[in-house]
């Protein structure tokens, strides 16, 4: 059950990090790991996480999936999936942008890393970080992010509860990865980020590798993958990138 063993830090560099040294340790899957601020929070693709002390929730969720590197990697839509549901419980219009941003009003308020570590082709462990901006203010955001990022408070009008958000969270969690135990698939997840795609409908430009993908965004696929059809009609199947214009 993930939650069943939580730990609670005041500061730390990061979360995943110090999940993945525990992980190290044969710490049991669903190990949650929470600090009130990082000096060094990691977003996806080395970018950095702002993790002020006391304004968001800053977490980490031990994984130990039975499953082979490319099914593993299914816990990042999955956890887009619960994060965007738990904040969609308190009457927020959380949308999620593939593969790992989730965003209100335009907005991101919510980043995800997932990191896996393998063995012989089978992780050993995955390491999920999760940074929501609860109760940061305007003038808490650099000028630079003002106009990109948000947080529960700004949209609510009033501060959240993070123990709230932990419960809600922590539910839909639990809720999807049971389903991806038992089952070996993720549709409700995957219904979840169909159903509230921020990108669906939209052109975009998807960064893969060396390569820019334009195209109209579809669908994602049973395997977390976002379609994407370019000018021509050809339809792409795109398993990883960085959505850089939509």
């Amino acid at each position: 059950m993930l939650g069943k063993k939580i730990i609670n830090l005041k500061a730390v560099d990061s979360t995943n990090s110090y999940a993945q040294k525990l992980a190290k340790q044969r710490y049991p899957e669903g190990t949650v790991v929470f600090a009130e601020s990082q000096t060094k929070g990691r977003g996806r693709l080395g970018k950095s996480w702002l993790s002020l002390e006391e304004k968001g929730l800053y977490m980490s969720v031990i994984f130990r999936p039975p499953y082979k590197a490319a099914k593993t990697q299914l816990i990042t839509p999955l956890t887009a999936a619960a994060v965007c549901s738990a904040l969609r419980d308190f009457k927020l219009d959380a949308m999620i942008k593939w593969p790992n941003d989730i965003y209100i009003s335009e907005k991101k308020v919510c980043g995800i890393l997932s990191e896996i570590s393998l063995k012989a082709n089978k992780p050993s462990y995955v390491i999920v970080g999760i940074g929501i901006n609860l109760n940061h203010k305007k003038d808490d955001f650099p000028i630079d992010l003002q106009h990109k990022s948000t947080s529960i408070r700004a949209e609510m009008g009033c501060p959240i509860d993070k123990q709230e958000v932990v419960k809600n969270l922590l539910f839909y969690l639990n809720m999807f990865y049971e389903e991806f135990i038992v089952k070996g698939n993720i549709n409700s997840s995957i219904s979840v980020c169909n159903k509230y795609s921020l990108l669906k409908g939209k052109i975009i430009n998807v960064k893969n590798k060396e390569h820019i993908i334009t195209g109209l965004a579809g669908e994602i696929t049973s395997n977390g993958s976002l379609m994407i059809k370019d000018k021509v009609g050809t339809v792409k199947d795109v398993i990883t990138g960085e959505v850089i214009k939509f």
